[in-house]
């Protein structure tokens, strides 16, 4: 249960075929950009990840460097301009270059071109909310130079504090189209999540977690977050297994100690 899985619902594959477009977009002075925006633990990175992940490094065993047409780097927690640079660099494994900024910036560019970068995924860019409005501004005018010079598509990943950060420069706002990821709700779609979920479950009897009260009683936990979702399932296969039981079911979701999102943000007000 510990290992990573993949659940291609329908928003997720959307997302995933417009980064495809973006990696195989004719290479142009202005190329298009992706902000990807959702919740908080609702998927982003893992639909940034799997297609990172689809899009592996190639040897290129006959050529001088190796290719990497996807390269994925999360904002530093304090970002600037340099620390953007040092993450791209600490990726590609290459010593973050002392000195000044336009040191680093220019071997950035020197590595991402000799591999061949087609797309650029920046996880985590909200973190820019923690710094001023002049170090934002140096950050995302760092990557539209990246984009107008490499000529790439940047990925921008993060929560909803992204759209008002891209809004401090028009310009930098028109250059990326935003793929929002919705809150789930207690529907169909989000029954057949649970399908695909209790297909993964190492459980030797049926759960049928799609049976519309387990489901009901599943999203209210989960508070219509994927990733809680996952956390929450993991949490109740593995007591299914312990206690000999081998599936999940509504005593045991009512009886579990999974605290909810909600329930842990109120509990942290009162401290």
């Amino acid at each position: 249960m510990r290992e990573r899985r993949w659940f291609g619902y329908p928003r997720a594959q959307e997302i995933i075929d417009e980064l495809e477009e973006l990696l195989v977009y004719p290479r142009v002075d202005r190329m298009p950009n992706l902000s990807i925006v959702g919740r908080t633990n609702n998927g982003k990175s893992s639909i940034c990840r799997e297609f990172y992940l689809r899009h592996p490094a190639d040897e290129n065993p006959e050529g001088e460097h190796i290719i990497v047409p996807v390269l994925y780097v999360e904002c530093p927690g304090t970002p600037s301009e340099g620390g953007l640079y040092a993450e791209i660099l600490r990726a590609l494994y290459e010593k973050s270059i002392p000195g000044s900024v336009e040191a680093q910036k220019s071997r950035v560019i020197s590595v991402m071109r000799s591999i061949q970068v087609k797309v650029l995924i920046i996880d985590e860019l909200h973190n820019l909310a923690v710094v001023g409005s002049i170090k934002q501004h140096q950050v995302l005018t760092s990557l539209k130079y990246l984009s107008n010079t490499l000529r790439i598509s940047i990925v921008a990943c993060g929560d909803a504090r992204l759209p008002r950060i891209m809004r401090i420069d028009e310009q930098i706002e028109n250059r990326f189209r935003t793929a929002v990821i919705p809150k789930w709700k207690c529907d169909k779609a989000f029954r057949q999540l649970l399908m695909s979920f209790e297909r993964t479950l190492p459980l030797r009897e049926a759960s049928n977690l799609h049976d519309k009260e387990l489901a009901t009683i599943l999203y209210a936990k989960c508070e219509g977050t994927i990733g809680e979702l996952a956390e929450l399932l993991k949490q109740l296969a593995q007591r299914a297994i312990m206690n000999g039981e081998e599936k999940i079911t509504i005593q045991a979701v009512i009886d579990c100690k999974y605290v909810s999102p909600s329930d842990r943000k109120n509990s942290l007000s009162e401290i």
